[in-house]
């Protein structure tokens, strides 16, 4: 079956600005995490609605980049062609792995006093090193994170395993 391309109106991206959250969580990441199945509805809309593209990093509400640095952040305008999204010639488009999308997500809603029972791990991370290696970013929060944050922070994380 040969994709159609479709243009959209991406945000512009920079490795310190980036796609995050549910857009990056239904991407397939370069580690092996496959994509979340709703790709269409994420990047095309669905029943008229248009899309809403989740962006973290330099000049947006939610920026992690002072806490995880480029970590997870890589370049995936391959992966958004061969989905049918047409993109300028040489357009670079930066979207958050997996575990950064979920540290972002993470942080967002701990910061905005929300309950993170929406976050589930297993959901999106079936590989253990990948899960390993959220466990470990994980513990990075806690110089940026208010005690009453880090404990509901920890209530979830037992949740997890």
């Amino acid at each position: 079956m040969i994709a159609v391309s479709k243009n959209i109106d991406l945000p512009q991206t920079t490795p310190n600005r980036y796609l995050t959250a549910m857009t990056a969580l239904n991407l397939p990441a370069p580690e092996g995490t496959r994509g979340n199945s709703h790709f269409e509805e994420s990047f095309f809309g669905r029943q008229g609605l248009q899309p809403q593209f989740f962006v973290a990093g330099d000049k947006e509400p939610l920026n992690t980049n002072l806490i995880f640095g480029h970590f997870g952040i890589y370049e995936c305008s391959d992966i958004l062609r061969t989905k049918g999204i047409a993109l300028v010639q040489n357009e670079k488009v930066y979207a958050a792995n997996h575990n950064r999308a979920i540290l972002d997500m993470l942080y967002s809603a701990l910061k905005n006093k929300e309950h993170l029972d929406h976050i589930t791990i297993n959901d999106w991370i079936d590989i253990k090193e990948q899960k390993k290696e959220l466990l470990d970013k994980i513990k990075q929060f806690r110089d940026f994170l208010e005690i009453e944050e880090w404990m509901m922070l920890m209530t979830w994380l037992s949740k997890q395993t």
